[in-house]
């Protein structure tokens, strides 16, 4: 039950926080109408099918929006809500490539149906809704050609195909593009063209998200090589190996980027850790989307409360992760803890009272009630917008694009707690390259950051380094030649000395004898015929008796 609450007011949220803004379209028509009857405004929302757990993220908190949307404006406003869907599917990840197939299909159908009662429906106001999914159909083409407002929780890259001005926003609370933006900087920053990626298909959308446009970019050559990223989609569970998946990251890469939930982003550090592989030589990447949301993306840290938090501690300091940046003077630093002042930050969440800025715009330019390319770019299109007149929120920013984007930091964990310290900063409204927030205290000490490929290749097996160990291991067996050498000429002298020493000796006493036989008394041997027999290395020449010393 709990948990349904919680899904439950993050959808309301979201929803409510979209549903503010098709408000400018009614304020307008409101304020160009004498009519006391409530204004129908026409909404199509292509979401996930009706499981148990979708319907909670989806379909009820819409309707409780709108419901809310009414009862704030005093029921001046209809808001007729179409749900649409595409093909079934088993889990997230699959649903959620189904909608960007055949959303543009799905989407088309709805608005041009409208049209078989042309007469009556011709001047309402219609609007798309999306919960994301969709970014890289056609959808948002579609919504400028029929010049309708447009809103979606995720965004892609900047289509090069919308030249009039686009007439969507993506103000989700997760900017997908921006987190791609930080990671692609990342990666050119510290020459890093080998990218290991795992996703696990059974995390949020944003996962997937992320790695879809990373590979988009690297292959239509917006973001680096194709070759550099090494990718994998897989399913990881309670009992799944991740022995394997680091097997393959240690012989493509030194460069890691986990995308998925945090308790399987710890599974993943630990299992590195045990297999050596957080020794600083290798680089951890993780992101974390949102930072209040336990049950949807986890609790990005090593403290569990478990007796593996030891190893957990040292296997993160190889990690580096990319999330939102809160500046310690900013109004969210403070806690919101009391569930009243949660609700009431819930209905200032996207700014109503920027509506009637809009109106008071649009009617003193002339804009046309239905131009939704003008009514954009009157709304929020480059321009910080305020939503808290309570002080408790931060301003987001909007850019050219209609995307809400987000300061983004790059943390690591270090010091003498293991704290996340970010180093990297990327702000929304400035230059999209980093700006420095700080040192970086890498594993042991070691310098920072680790080469992309180890100088003998991820396997060791680098051709350069193949013919210096070839050459060491020609000299070490030529030394070894020549010792044997060495020693073997050393032993056939020996045995000469010997040999020879035997043959003086006896031809020594041969001639004693014969002295004594035809000289009379005994004399010694001559001095050179000692000497050949007691030097090492003198060889005696048959009964001559001379020497030579060798």
């Amino acid at each position: 039950m709990g948990l349904l609450v919680v899904n439950a007011v993050m959808g309301l949220l979201v929803v409510n926080a979209v549903m503010g803004l098709f408000m400018v379209l009614g304020i307008l028509f409101f304020g160009a109408s004498c009519s006391a009857d409530p204004i129908l405004i026409r909404i199509g929302s292509l979401g996930p099918h009706e499981t148990r757990d979708n319907a909670v993220m989806s379909t009820a908190p819409y309707q409780m929006a709108a419901k809310d949307f009414g009862r704030r404006t005093n029921y001046k406003f209809n808001l007729t809500l179409t749900f649409l869907h595409t093909r079934p599917a088993e889990t997230r990840q699959i649903d959620c490539l189904y909608r960007g197939d055949d959303a543009d299909q799905t989407i088309a159908e709805w608005y041009y149906g409208r049209r078989e009662d042309e007469h009556r429906l011709a001047s309402i106001p219609a609007g798309l809704i999306q919960t994301g999914c969709i970014d890289l159909s056609t959808v948002h083409l579609l919504a400028t050609e029929w010049n309708i407002l447009s809103l979606t929780s995720v965004a892609s890259q900047r289509d090069p195909k919308v030249v009039g001005g686009s007439t969507s926003f993506f103000l989700g609370s997760v900017s997908v593009s921006t987190f791609v933006e930080a990671l692609r900087n990342l990666f050119r920053l510290h020459d890093w063209t080998s990218v290991y990626m795992l996703l696990d298909d059974t995390s949020g959308g944003f996962y997937g998200a992320v790695f879809q446009e990373l590979l988009v970019g690297a292959a239509n050559g917006t973001a680096g090589s194709a070759s550099g990223l090494y990718r994998l989609r897989t399913t990881i569970k309670e009992n799944t190996r991740l022995e394997p998946f680091l097997a393959k990251f240690y012989a493509v890469s030194r460069v890691c980027l986990f995308l998925g939930h945090a308790a399987k982003l710890r599974r993943l550090m630990l299992t590195a850790h045990r297999l050596n592989m957080t020794n600083g030589e290798y680089v951890y990447l993780a992101m974390e989307p949102l930072s209040n949301a336990p049950v949807r993306v986890g609790i990005l840290d090593w403290r569990y409360n478990l007796t593996d938090d030891a190893d957990a501690k040292e296997a993160f300091r190889s990690l580096l992760v990319v999330h939102q940046y809160v500046s310690p003077t900013s109004k969210s630093y403070a806690a919101v803890e009391a569930l009243g002042v949660y609700r009431r930050r819930l209905a200032a969440e996207y700014n109503l009272s920027a509506s009637a800025d809009v109106m008071a715009q649009a009617h003193l330019a002339g804009v046309s009630l239905k131009d939704a390319q003008s009514l954009a770019k009157l709304f929020l299109l480059n321009r910080s917008v305020h939503l808290d007149a309570e002080g408790m929120t931060d301003d987001f920013y909007i850019d050219s694009y209609g995307q809400r984007r987000s300061d983004l930091a790059i943390s690591y964990f270090g010091g003498s707690l293991t704290t996340r310290k970010p180093f990297l900063v990327q702000y929304a409204k400035v230059s999209p390259e980093f700006s420095s927030a700080g040192g970086i205290e890498w594993v042991g000490g070691k310098p920072w950051p680790p080469p992309n490929v180890p100088r003998c290749g991820y396997l060791g097996d680098d051709p350069a380094c193949q013919t210096n160990t070839a050459g060491r291991e020609w000299t070490g067996g030529a030394v070894v030649f020549c010792l044997a050498l060495a020693a073997a000429t050393c032993a056939i002298f020996r045995k000469l000395r010997r040999a020879a020493s035997a043959i003086c000796g006896g031809s020594e006493k041969l001639i004693r004898n014969r002295e004594d036989g035809n000289r009379g008394p005994h004399r010694s041997p001559p001095s050179g015929l000692r000497r050949c027999g007691a030097g090492c290395g003198a060889v005696c020449r048959g009964l001559v008796y001379t020497c030579s010393t060798v």
